[in-house]
């Protein structure tokens, strides 16, 4: 199958059609490759994490190591033209930045550093769920201020709170029957429906659980969903975000490739022991990967971010780290549902999962950096089907499929949008794939990069064929689901009413292995349906320069880099 592969893999970052979005566990830490020439090490996975109790946590804050005071400076190369994302405002948060979000703000809680427990205190010490599930209680950490030296407290969480519209937000507020305050420190949030998931559509699946001070919120007004750095007051904290992270931003410019912080000395929380030690980070964007290879070869940057494949070879002068991460790969089929359009036949759709040989496509274009996909869920995820297999390389029972849904002949399937080299490369090689068993698909340009006038997002039901879109957010698989088989959905395509009343239905339990069951239960459904063009989970790669001697990423979630208080030089 070498000729499939035959076309040059560029170093840009893979550009999706959809914005990011996603959910999961914990991951072990990255097992840390061999010097310049050896290939980069493989992490072993970490098995799939349990949902949140809705027993109180213990109330222990997290210990604080103490440290020198940070010195020196750290340059960071990501794969953007801009060294951020426009998307800096926890009210608005489509999917962009993690990394950031984790340094400048701070959850209620979140991922220890070695990937153990996906609920840490941080922002919250405690919490608990009544028993019917209709409201969590909600104990907050004392002493803590924001960068701009506001205190905070219940009623701030609660601003946020009120002023969520971005991923997670419609359901959130709809789901949301008030607030109660039994002390400063206290917050009780009242639900319409039981919500098992809530931690982890709090802090993973959204940034809901990550506060602004109150100051810059009543500043800003509501949130906008816009790319316009430009639109209503949202611009304030989306170009000035003010949190109570380990690191505060002291430098930014949207249309310029560079982002600084700066060491937050007030900060109080000490993530897993750790304070910071690096007292500037700098970010810049460098799109692509040859280039930043070669940067950090030339010590120009310390840490580099990597997109797996075959340029991890090229890595010289550093070490290449890979780590399980919960992103996992698929195409969205557009017309999903659509009358009279192939992508509504069952058959069709699994005929294009079975016409893929997944395997060779990440040995050749992925440099082995993955595993074939089974659902949208994590096998790191709770609510991963376990018992459900990928579908195999099978051209002969693709063509069967074909035959039987009334396309002996093959057919026209659309169009493949690609936003850049690798997503054309990737394209190119489904669609030699695809003309083996008879499917035509001809290969385009994404929205980003569109060469002729596209629908919006949500109206892209209007083209025929599918966009590469991913997910790499942390938490469980409930937000997977939700966000992408159900009419909860804001990213995907999928019309199907039997995954709605499922869904319906972990919200009517206060039982974590009934909820477990019916996630399961959809992803299944999802895979025997071919409800997507299932691609792959792929590993995260970061290239560390000669100056590093230790670094924890945030396990599991992958988007951006973070945990900067963890970075250690030699």
């Amino acid at each position: 199958m070498f000729k499939r592969f035959g076309v040059l893999v560029s170093a840009a970052n893979i550009a999706t059609i959809l914005a990011l979005a996603c959910g999961g566990a914990a991951a072990p830490t990255a097992t840390k490759a061999p010097a310049a020439g050896a290939a980069a090490a493989t992490a072993t996975r970490a098995p799939a994490a349990a949902a949140a109790t809705a027993t109180a946590v213990p109330a222990a804050a997290p210990t604080v190591a103490v440290t020198a005071k940070a010195t020196g400076k750290v340059t960071i190369a990501e794969a953007a033209s801009t060294g951020v994302v426009s998307d800096l405002d926890p009210g608005s948060w489509r999917g962009g930045q993690r990394g950031l979000y984790r340094v400048i703000f701070e959850p209620l809680m979140y991922m220890d550093p070695d990937g153990t427990n996906p609920y840490t205190p941080m922002l919250a010490t405690s919490w608990e769920m009544a028993k019917d599930g209709l409201s969590w209680t909600f104990h907050l950490r004392k002493g803590v201020k924001f960068h701009n030296g506001e205190d905070f407290d219940a009623q701030v969480m609660a601003k946020n709170m009120k002023r969520a519209r971005g991923l997670q937000g419609p359901f959130f507020q709809e789901n949301t029957a008030g607030y109660e305050f039994p002390d400063t420190h206290t917050l009780v949030l009242r639900l319409k429906k039981p919500d098992l998931g809530l931690l982890s559509r709090l802090v993973y699946g959204s940034r809901i659980g990550y506060p602004a001070p109150s100051k810059l919120i009543d500043e800003a007004g509501e949130a906008v969903i816009t790319s316009d750095l430009g639109a209503a007051n949202s611009l304030l904290i989306r170009r000035n975000p003010v949190g109570t992270g380990p690191y505060k931003q002291v430098k930014f410019d949207p249309h310029a490739p560079e982002h600084v912080l700066e060491a937050f000395e007030g900060w109080n929380a000490g993530w897993g022991g750790y304070r910071p030690t690096v007292k500037t980070v700098r970010q810049i964007g460098i799109p692509e990967q040859t280039v930043r290879i070669a940067a950090m070869a030339a010590g120009e940057v310390d840490i580099i971010y990597l997109t797996p494949g075959p340029t991890l070879k090229e890595l010289r002068g550093g070490r290449a780290v890979l780590t399980p991460s919960v992103r996992v790969w698929w195409g969205e089929l557009y017309q999903h549902r659509v009358p009279n359009s192939p992508y509504n036949n069952v058959k069709v759709r699994q005929a294009m999962n079975y016409a893929i040989d997944k395997e060779a496509m990440i040995d050749k274009l992925l440099g082995g950096a993955g595993t074939p996909a089974v659902t949208v869920i994590s096998p790191m995820q709770f609510g991963y089907p376990k018992d459900v297999k990928p579908y195999p390389y099978d051209p002969q029972k693709a063509r069967q499929l074909l035959a039987e849904a009334g396309f002996p002949n093959g057919l026209d399937v659309g169009e493949a949008f690609a936003g850049n080299d690798e997503a054309r490369t990737w394209s190119l090689a489904i669609a030699s794939y695809f003309a083996d068993v008879g499917m035509k698909i001809q290969v385009g340009s994404s929205l980003g990069h569109a060469t002729r006038n596209l629908p919006p997002v949500h109206d892209l039901w209007k083209e025929m064929g599918f966009g590469f879109t991913g997910s790499s957010l942390g938490g469980d698989g409930d937000y997977r689901v939700e966000n992408f088989e159900t009419k909860w959905q804001q990213h995907g395509y999928v019309v199907d009413t039997v995954q709605d009343d499922l869904y319906d239905k972990t919200l009517g339990t206060v039982d974590n292995s009934e909820r477990e069951r019916i996630l399961q239960q959809m992803a299944t459904r999802s895979n025997q349906l071919a409800n997507h063009l299932f691609l792959w989970y792929v590993k995260a790669a970061y290239g560390w320069g000669p100056r590093i001697a230790d670094w924890k990423l945030t396990p599991g979630e992958e988007l951006g880099p973070d945990g900067f208080q963890t970075i250690r030089l030699k």
